[in-house]
């Protein structure tokens, strides 16, 4: 038995803070992560976020709106 759960997955900096200054813009929107994963790729300065929160639909359109990328399925499977 097996569920697929939606998540959101998105680029960011490769720096201290940065997955800081996500779960803030998250919080101050009052949308709950339940778990993240974070990981690095073969892009030098870029780390990359997988993030499951309560409200998905919500998050995405705040994470775009504060100009972070969001990465698709395609994107990932290159990395």
């Amino acid at each position: 038995m097996y569920s697929i759960t939606p998540v959101l997955a998105a680029a960011i900096p490769d720096k201290a803070g940065s997955l800081c200054d996500i779960l803030e813009l998250l919080n101050g929107d009052g949308i709950n992560l339940d778990y993240a994963y974070a990981f690095t790729g073969r892009r030098a300065n870029s780390a990359y976020i997988i993030l499951r929160v309560d409200q998905p639909d919500k998050a995405a359109a705040l994470l775009a709106e504060a100009g972070v990328h969001l990465v698709s399925q395609d994107e990932l499977n290159e990395l």
